[in-house]
């Protein structure tokens, strides 16, 4: 029997810490997704990781796949591996009504 992975909206995912089961690394907490917008799937969690305190911002970002989710609970979502940190990230524009 397959188990499936759901979950009613984003808001709860963003509570629950993500922990990367084959490092035991506690990655944080999901602040953003990429879409595949020709199917309208999840392809990929965005997770920043703050170095600095002071900082506000995080400066690095580290994503993982929907399908490398292994089990959702109540306050944790293990996966079993996370992509490299990514660095400066620009956030792609959406153009949208009002738009010139």
């Amino acid at each position: 029997m397959e188990e499936t992975v759901g979950f009613t909206n984003f808001r709860c995912l963003e509570k629950k810490e993500v922990v990367n089961t084959s490092t035991g690394e506690r990655l944080g907490f999901i602040s953003d997704a990429e879409l595949d917008m020709s199917c309208g799937e999840i392809r990929y969690f965005i997770v920043p990781i703050q170095r600095d305190p002071f900082c506000m911002k995080a400066q690095e970002w580290r994503k993982f796949a929907f399908s490398d989710i292994e089990k959702i609970g109540d306050d944790i979502i293990l996966i079993s591996r996370a992509y490299p940190c990514v660095r400066g990230v620009k956030k792609k524009k959406i153009l949208g009504k009002g738009a010139n």
